[in-house]
């Protein structure tokens, strides 16, 4: 028996997390399952067709949706979509409706602003004060409307289980993939892009967004150690920031203390094209991030051969298993050890590569298709 299934589509023009996330998942269902009707509701009014990066069969329809307003949302957006007659209704950004379709199944990514509300949460205070009731209708609707929840990780999912008291069973654990375009590139084509943001020698990489939770002023701290014995080397650090922001004007300060500002090059957003050879030519890739929901970075860096250095925090370690070497991001000192270590060790470098080579094998955006797959079944049938 064949079913029709909605997709909140509109996530698809929020961060580049989601997004990812989002357009993989829809691409891959869209390749193993031609049977069931799918119906993505978007904003805006252009064909299927023309949107690039979306690759989808005969079985998908785009439905104009109404803008995403939240308040709106929990209140109108069950009415809009009833008339559709759907089995199952899927929302992949976190974001669930208190009133909503009776199989409704949601993806919640990460808790950072529940677990870290002082790193994560706006300094500004009528910001943080909508972000606060935001967040609090969403645990609400998570909690009580959702048939089922998918998560990207098992450390998502206890956290899910400790700070919305759900039960185990009703959420489901489908980890995340790197893309394919994340491969190793030439060092001749490196170097092109390279020269473009003015790296001219050796370089670790770090591609974070610039959030307190990120700990990017203990990895400065790390490089700065780490610069004393080893002068010649790069940080770059990928990733947009707005340089009005209180956290990016702390690191700015720590890189004058540190007088290493021609030591560490911000490259602010990179296009996803260039990310590969950024990635190939790397030393090595380090992430200190406190927490995350996945960690796809660390992927894609492994998949270009780049060894990692990173976290042991959270969901890290499950990403990347025995494949990496780990540090206490709380700890700059710890950092700058291990980043000492894998920086003097060339033979720990391409057992790292070789390791990272095998463990991205483990994951695929057509496994990540097949079990949220078998979610939305399950959903189906027990309702």
């Amino acid at each position: 028996n064949n079913m029709k299934i909605g997709i909140d589509g509109r996530s698809l023009s929020t961060n580049r997390a989601i997004f990812r996330y989002t357009k993989n998942l829809l691409n891959a269902l869209s390749e193993i399952d031609k049977e069931n009707e799918y119906l993505l509701f978007m904003e805006g009014s252009q064909p299927l067709n023309e949107i690039k990066y979306l690759n989808l069969s005969l079985n998908w329809k785009l439905i104009k949706a109404p803008h995403k307003i939240v308040l709106k949302d929990h209140l109108f957006f069950n009415n809009f979509i009833k008339k559709f007659n759907l089995d199952v209704f899927f929302h992949p950004d976190n974001t669930e409706f208190l009133i909503c379709h009776p199989r409704s199944v949601v993806t919640v990514h990460d808790l950072i602003p529940y677990i870290y509300p002082k790193l994560s949460l706006s300094s500004n205070v009528l910001i943080r004060g909508s972000q606060h009731l935001y967040l609090f209708l969403q645990k609400k609707a998570i909690s009580s409307s959702s048939s089922h929840i998918i998560t990207v990780s098992n450390n998502s999912k206890a956290d899910l289980v400790r700070l919305f008291g759900l039960a185990p069973d009703l959420i489901s654990v489908t980890p995340e993939s790197a893309e394919a375009s994340y491969k190793p590139v030439s060092q001749q084509e490196t170097m092109e892009v390279l020269k473009s943001y003015g790296v001219t020698g050796d370089y670790i990489f770090c591609h974070a967004g610039f959030s307190p939770y990120k700990t990017l002023l203990n990895l400065l701290t790390a490089f700065f150690e780490f610069s004393k014995y080893n002068p010649g080397v790069y940080l770059v650090l990928g990733g947009a920031y707005r340089t009005d922001d209180c956290y990016y004007k702390e690191i700015h300060k720590a890189l004058g203390k540190y007088l290493l500002h021609d030591r560490v090059i911000f490259t602010d957003y990179i296009p996803e094209e260039q990310l590969p050879a950024i990635y190939s030519g790397a030393l090595f890739f380090v992430y200190p991030s406190l927490y995350e929901g996945f960690g796809i970075p660390l992927l894609e860096a492994q998949a270009c051969g780049a060894p990692v250095v990173c976290s042991n925090t959270t969901s890290l370690p499950e990403v990347v298993g025995d494949s990496a070497v780990v540090f206490d991001p709380t700890d700059a000192h710890d950092i700058a050890e291990k980043m000492v270590k894998v920086y003097a060790n060339e033979g720990l470098r391409d057992e790292l590569t070789k390791l990272g080579f095998v463990n991205v094998k483990r994951f695929s955006w057509l496994k990540c298709a097949r079990e949220t797959l078998s979610v939305f079944e399950t959903v189906y049938k027990s309702v």
